[in-house]
């Protein structure tokens, strides 16, 4: 596939075309939803939104006699898709952010329609198990819960016979509700939460059917249990035990070695699977909902009444597309005037191999922004549908269609780019070396990837999409040639040798290569600034290597001019570099800022732009306009100094020396070896959550402390810091006891007291008392146990104190 399945789901299968065999439905990380063949083959991809979503459900939830796949979003909704990939419904229910909630298909009050449920997401205002219409995604019901979750849902069977709704959250609470959303039974566990659904048996074999629970092992409760059993119809917790690894996932219940008796089934984070048996039989009525993929509603429904695809008029959204190009092609689509409420674009391409792909663009201000890839040369179907996302109603769609032709509009692009700089040899000079090794550089990089282009359709999906995103980087390469040829004949015709040029990145935290930003003149540039006083202001430079060879730079020592009296510059300047580091997407991203090494000294490779960030602290500043130059000179046999230039105008109006609230940035003090203090202390951080660890400690058998204790690490820490606000810990360490004393309550209390006090006594001497230090117990609902283990150590925290 070409990207990363989404963590932690599961797939489905269903019919979806007809042909009598399983297609396999799947998420991704990056919002697609894929219905791959039997053979492999990915048939279709639709995309709603960008980041991840749920785990796919397929059901007939309209009764038209097909499937239907339904998934949640990462921010909000509910998603119906046809078994061609298409928008059925959106539904978005606030206060509800359904969000990555796996949707349960069932029809829970048995009137022979379907429901779909979904659970409030992390992100949600609300907190509930929500019902919705099958048939168009409409609300029906919600049932109050205490948490919030993701997966965590299940059918169960009650003893009248009925059927009911398991929702289970992080914080380790499951509930069920009744058909109309009241709820039935209540009940919580230890653990990190439920994170998978339970099942429902009878798996003792007593006539009762017990739901089986498994809660996520991270941290469990006291006694160490992290899978229940529980009466499915009052939720009375039967037993409880500990299964060593457990993790994430839930429990099956079978028959699995045939021998007539059920098992609980559960896996371990270390790829062990067990069995465990009460001596139920495997008799069919003893399981009422025994695994996580059992069909809960049918994939396909006889339709009940006359079914027909609704006449969609045709509207004109665009007169045509202007030609593709292999890779990514962007259009821009107005709206028309309407009433309606949220419109959105669902735009349709199939290749000349039959992929589709389906993507929803949301509308704003009037218009719509949608793009669509080109994975090899063809014929391309192309459908636009105006979408009414309130209603769920097409509103209009509009059908085109168009021919790529092999590498053509890339080799157009190509071919500019490479007259443009015989243009630009032509007026310097013809032996320009840097400029012939740019051109030569296009056309070798033009020929590998019109090699790739040609044999795309001898590829899979996954190989096309490299191929597309090489073709995309490679046009981002031709503007940046482009650019870099301009910027060569600026120098050569101002007079100066083409060395290395410099200028204003209005945007450093965009992440974008500084030759995307295209510099509009060659002269040394002036960055004018703004500021209040009391304040960090950062202003940033790219600088370019024109030449044929690897430059050093060197950064002068800067001078001021301004209002008196006038401070040193490296009182008040810090000078940056920039390291790009890999994220997990593979992507690399400007994610740390060391200052210049000593001697202020910066590299580059031929034809590699740099960024230059400068810091100005306005904390020793008057009001006035600042006018700072450093000297940027290149070092080398053949010189050449450009001045950098920075004019600051700082305000009247002064922030205050100390902050008044405790603020925190949720920053890490050192990062890949860095030191990231000083830059917190320049954003007035007071709250400071990335300590030291604490030093070891050794009690006698009396509860007293033996020897001293290193504070080393912690006096490093706290003499960088220059507003202390509050220092925030998890725990009080336990000091080491002799092996041969039984610790008792009362002896480790008295132990622990003696740390606390050692350690105020040594946070003296930097004026600190115990109201500059805070406890932060856990980080969310149920990450160290239960609710109750919260109130056992935060009561353990007080009798410390």
């Amino acid at each position: 596939l070409p990207e990363r399945l989404t963590n932690y789901e599961w797939a489905d299968s269903a019919d979806l075309d007809g042909d009598g065999r399983a297609e396999v439905v799947v998420t991704t990380m990056y919002g697609w939803v894929y219905a791959i063949d039997d053979d492999g083959t990915i048939l279709w991809g639709s995309k709603m939104e960008d980041y991840r979503p749920s785990a796919p459900a397929i059901a007939d939830i309209d009764s038209d006699g097909e499937p239907e796949i339904v998934y949640g979003t990462a921010t909000r909704y509910m998603i119906a898709l046809n078994a061609h990939g298409d928008l059925e419904w959106a539904s978005f229910q606030p206060p509800h952010h359904l969000g990555r909630t796996v949707p349960l298909v069932a029809d829970l009050d048995k009137d022979g329609q379907a429901e779909v449920f979904g659970m409030s997401s992390m992100l949600s205002p609300g907190k509930g198990l929500v019902c919705l219409n099958g048939s168009d995604g409409d609300l029906l019901w919600y049932g109050l819960t205490i948490g919030k979750a993701y997966s965590g849902r299940a059918l169960t069977r009650f003893a009248d016979g009925s059927l009911g709704v398991l929702s289970c959250d992080k914080g380790g609470n499951i509930h069920a509700h009744q058909s109309d959303g009241a709820l039935r039974w209540h009940n919580r566990l230890s653990g990190r939460g439920v994170h998978n659904p339970p099942v429902t048996a009878d798996i003792d074999g007593d006539g009762n059917l017990e739901v089986v629970a498994t809660v996520r092992d991270t941290s469990t409760d006291g006694e160490g249990y992290n899978w229940y059993v529980l009466n499915a119809d009052t939720g009375e917790i039967l037993g409880a035990w500990n299964h060593p690894k457990l993790g994430f996932m839930g429990p099956a219940v079978l028959d699995i070695d045939r021998d007539g008796d059920l098992e609980v089934i559960l896996c371990s984070k270390e790829g062990t699977v067990t069995a465990y048996s009460f001596g139920g039989p495997a008799i069919p009525e003893s399981i009422a909902f025994g695994h996580v993929r059992q069909r809960t509603f049918p994939v396909q429904v006889a339709a009940s009444h006359e079914t027909s695809e609704p006449t969609v008029p045709p509207i004109q959204l665009i007169d045509e597309i202007p030609p593709p190009r292999f890779g990514s092609n962007l259009l821009t689509i107005n709206l028309p005037d309407s009433e309606e409420g949220s419109l959105a674009i669902e735009l349709s391409v199939t290749d000349p191999d039959g992929f589709r792909s389906i993507q929803v663009f949301h509308g704003e201000d009037g218009q719509v922004e949608v793009s669509w890839r080109a994975l090899i040369p063809g014929d391309y179907g192309i459908t636009l549908r105006l979408l009414d996302l309130d209603s769920n109603k097409t509103l209009g769609s509009q059908e085109l269609s168009l021919r790529l032709k092999d590498v053509g509009a890339i080799a157009d692009l190509t071919q500019e780019a490479l007259n443009h700089f015989e243009d630009s040899m032509r007026e310097g000079r013809e032996d320009n070396l840097v400029l012939q090794l740019r051109a030569s550089e296009i056309e070798a990089r033009f020929a590998k990837l019109s090699s790739a282009i040609q044999k795309s359709l001898e590829m899979n999906v996954s190989q096309r999409r490299a191929v597309a995103e090489d073709a995309d980087e490679y046009v981002q390469f031709l503007a940046r040639s482009v650019n870099f040829a301009a910027l060569v004949m600026i120098e050569i015709k101002s007079g100066r040798k083409p060395k290395f040029v410099c200028w204003q990145d209005e945007n450093p935290w965009d992440n974008r290569n500084p030759l995307d930003d295209r510099q509009v003149h060659g002269e040394p540039p002036v960055i004018r600034a703004w500021a209040f006083g009391n304040e960090k202001e950062s202003v940033c430079f790219n600088i370019l290597n024109l030449s044929n060879d690897p430059l050093t730079l060197r950064v002068e020592p800067g001078k001021v001019t301004g209002p008196e009296p006038l401070p040193k510059v490296s009182e008040v300047t810090t000078l940056h570099r920039v390291l790009w580091l890999p994220t997990s997407d593979s992507l690399e991203i400007a994610n740390l800022l060391p200052r210049l090494d000593e001697g202020y000294l910066l590299d580059l490779a031929p034809g590699e732009a740099r960024q230059l960030w400068i810091n100005l602290s306005t904390r020793e500043l008057s009001e006035g306009v600042y006018e700072f130059v450093w000297p940027l000179r290149s070092i080398d046999m053949d010189t050449l100094t450009t001045d950098l230039t920075v004019q600051l105008e700082v305000s009247p109006v002064r922030l205050p020396d100390e902050s008044r609230f405790y603020t925190g940035y949720w920053s890490r003090t050192s990062l890949d070896g860095f030191n990231t203090i000083p830059d917190l202390n320049d954003h007035l951080q007071t709250l400071w959550d990335s300590v030291p660890a604490m030093p070891k400690a050794e009690a006698n058998a009396d509860g007293q402390l033996v020897g001293q204790l290193d504070w080393s690490l912690w006096d490093a820490f706290l003499d960088q810091i220059e507003q202390y606000g509050v220092i925030r810990l998890h725990h009080v360490p336990v000091p080491t006891f002799p092996k041969d004393v039984e610790v008792s309550e009362e002896l480790r209390l008295k132990a622990q007291r003696g740390y606390v006090n050692a350690w105020f006594d040594h946070m003296k001497k930097y004026g600190l008392d115990d109201k500059n230090f805070a406890f932060y117990v856990e980080d969310e609902t149920g990450l160290t146990g239960t609710h109750e283990n919260f109130m056992k150590a935060a009561k353990h925290l007080k009798e410390i104190d």
